[in-house]
């Protein structure tokens, strides 16, 4: 089965200033959580980019059903990035 096929689709933001002073941070993120974009959005008012896609940290979802939004958790040590996890949430 593709990725795709996999229907794990969620949506999550991340800080404008994270992106901007971190970027390898931020790749590394993408990549430990295997995660294929489909949209991005910045959202300047809020200081975010959005982005909704593709990950294993995501559950499936029905096609036309709403794509699900989660915090994503990352775990640092001295040595760099450890870890990332999702956590649904109820986006208000």
């Amino acid at each position: 089965m593709s990725f795709y096929g996999s229907r794990n689709i969620g949506e999550f933001e991340l800080m404008m200033d994270t992106i901007e002073s971190e970027p390898e941070l931020v790749a590394d993120i993408f990549s430990k959580m295997k995660f294929i974009p489909t949209h991005a959005e910045m959202l300047w008012g809020k200081g975010v980019f959005v982005y909704q896609g593709f990950s294993k940290l995501f559950n499936k979802v029905d096609v036309g059903k709403p794509i699900p939004f989660y915090k994503i958790n990352i775990e640092m040590s001295e040595q760099g990035l450890v870890g990332v996890s999702a956590d649904l949430e109820n986006k208000s």
